[in-house]
């Protein structure tokens, strides 16, 4: 495919088979001369300056440009249409999905969460309420400092051995036989 350039550039010349803008191809018709280092506005003396007076057959030329302007502005304005359309589209297809995750029943206590997903991300409504359905309600507690500590008080007791008051009142001297005992009323009760 070619650019609109080069296809303005064919109808305005059509007797050059290899057209280029780079001056070392044949057929290029652009000068590759640089401008004066004191001057830099000045053309140089081997720049070529055209004019459709002096060609002939300019007449057909212009016409022929001209009718490739207009069936350009043509596929421009259909393109246009087409694209008007489809963005119409996409901003009802966005509505309808941001519409469907805010009013889920999952995004009930979650709005925070919900507006997030409709608004900054691109996911469907089908994810968002998976999302929705697997994050904690607003309304839950959480788990905070005050219920660490009641959770640690209340099983404070139970890493303690249980004491009797017959090993209370040991001293600091072990007596065997009194492990004795103990061990066998323990095995009594069992």
């Amino acid at each position: 495919m070619r650019s609109v350039l080069a296809a303005v550039h064919a109808a305005m010349h059509p007797d050059t088979a290899a057209v280029s803008l780079f001056g070392e191809e044949p057929g290029a018709q652009a000068s590759n001369n640089q401008p004066q280092a004191g001057n830099p506005g000045a053309a140089t003396s081997e720049e070529v300056v055209m004019t459709e007076q002096t060609r002939p057959g300019a007449d057909t030329n212009v016409a022929a440009a001209a009718n490739l302007a207009a069936s350009l502005t043509g596929a421009t304005a259909n393109a246009t249409g087409d694209l008007a359309t489809s963005i119409k589209a996409a901003a009802t297809e966005a509505k309808d999905r941001i519409k469907a995750i805010l009013t889920s029943p999952k995004a009930e206590g979650r709005t925070k969460l919900a507006e997030h997903l409709a608004f900054n991300t691109d996911s469907s409504p089908e994810a968002a309420e998976a999302i929705l359905d697997a994050s904690p309600a607003a309304g839950a507690p959480e788990a905070g400092a005050d219920d660490y500590e009641k959770q640690r008080l209340a099983s404070a007791g139970l890493a303690q051995p249980v004491t009797t008051t017959a090993a209370a009142q040991t001293t600091g001297t072990l007596k065997p036989s009194a492990i004795y005992d103990k061990r066998r009323e323990s095995m009594k009760g069992a």
